[in-house]
């Protein structure tokens, strides 16, 4: 059985140029919503999937570049809502 490494002893293991585990990213609607409540940008398609599809005929939820950044997400990366 394998014991899984404490976060200190996962840190002391990384070495420059080892490749980082992908990480995936996936906010629920309440963070979406605070964090755009705290901009000052509480419109629904931020955080009302039905509304966001529907009413104003979207795709999906629309996500700010900003909430990228805020939630670690790298070129490439996928935001899952």
């Amino acid at each position: 059985m394998t014991v899984p490494l404490s976060e200190r002893q996962l840190r002391a293991s990384v070495q420059v140029g080892d490749e980082l585990p992908g990480r995936e990213l996936a906010p629920d609607n309440v963070q979406l919503f605070l964090y755009n409540a705290a901009l000052w940008n509480a419109h629904r398609i931020h955080f009302d999937h039905p509304y966001a599809t529907g009413v104003e005929g979207y795709p999906g939820l629309v996500i700010s570049d900003t909430a990228f950044l805020v939630y670690g997400a790298k070129d490439g990366d996928q935001l899952s809502v």
